[in-house]
């Protein structure tokens, strides 16, 4: 059960994490969005996500997570190296009882369903981005991906071997780049002005298979700020290529609303505030550690608010 519980709480965050989370130019009839940052410059993003839960039992559960991107270096193609650096986390969980942790408290033990998530504090991983959103690649993923199974396997004795490949799928280099390339999926592909929607399709990664389906429309631009409005749906996959190896098979449906602020001259995100909705089975093979195997029931909504500032 407490497996379970846990398995849950880390699937919800994870999936919501991945689904989620543009230009320069002169206001006009029309703005070409995307990603022109500068070498040197840094961000801090805050992400919070509140849930409600519903699966072998009920909780509520909120995650923040701070974090850093620094600009390393931009060639003269554009592309741009980016640092994530992961600098503080919070969690808080309710079912029969709260249990809550900061990553900045050194005088508790972490609470086992929050040790996913506090793990990956101080740790971090490059990426190379292209103009148009495009992750070229991802450099230095496999030391936050040990970093985070030592550090739950050190502080969590109960995770299972299910629990433990499922993080090292979550996080492997192919799920970091489809992670962050669906976070920057929001650049139109040419030129729009007010009104003008375009879309995006793609898979979630991570170890999900699931499909998402996104239409943006440009709201408003104002103060060199653009609103782009942002309405998804979330699909399983119609063949998944793990399906045959993954103790773990997903059949979740769910749709996701709400609104970007796109800073016009650096094409960077600085305010998101989205809804989510999705429910589905998880299940269990019997050969994946479980002796009868099984399927559990999710049902989640949630609001997530990003916040973004310039550093220097």
């Amino acid at each position: 059960m407490r497996d379970s519980v846990q398995l849950l709480s880390i699937v919800a965050v994870a999936i919501i994490s991945i689904v989620l989370c543009a230009g320069c130019g002169e206001p006009g009839p029309t703005i070409g969005l995307g990603l022109h940052l500068e070498k040197g410059k840094r961000y801090g993003v805050s992400t919070v996500t509140d849930q409600s839960i519903m699966g072998e039992m009920k909780m509520r559960q909120s995650v923040g997570l701070w974090t850093n991107y620094a600009v390393e270096d931009v060639d003269a193609a554009g592309n741009a190296t980016v640092r994530v650096t992961y600098d503080s986390a919070a969690f808080s969980q309710t079912t029969d009882s709260t249990v809550s942790y900061h990553s900045g408290d050194t005088t508790s033990e972490i609470p086992p369903a929050a040790a996913a998530y506090i793990s990956i504090v101080g740790h971090g991983f490059g990426v190379k981005i292209a103009p148009g959103g495009r992750v070229m690649e991802v450099i230095g993923g496999d030391a936050l991906r040990q970093a985070i199974i030592d550090r739950m396997s050190g502080s969590n004795k109960f995770l299972s071997g299910v629990i433990d490949q499922n993080l090292r799928t979550m996080f492997s280099d192919s799920a970091l780049k489809l992670s962050i390339g669906q976070m920057l999926a929001f650049y139109p592909p040419k030129p729009v002005a007010v009104g003008d929607s375009w879309t995006s399709k793609g898979d979630i990664g991570g170890g999900f298979p699931m499909t998402l389906e996104n239409e943006y429309t440009l709201k408003s631009r104002g103060n060199g700020v653009a609103v782009v409005e942002l309405k998804s749906k979330i699909e399983p996959t119609a063949t998944p290529a793990a399906a045959d190896v993954s103790p773990i098979s997903y059949d979740i449906t769910g749709a996701q609303k709400g609104t970007m602020e796109i800073d016009e001259r650096s094409g960077w995100m600085m305010k998101s505030e989205q809804t989510e909705e999705f429910s589905g089975m998880i299940r269990q093979r019997a050969d994946s550690g479980s002796a009868t195997g099984g399927e559990m029931p999710v049902s989640v909504r949630g609001t997530t608010v990003t916040k973004s500032w310039e550093m220097n």
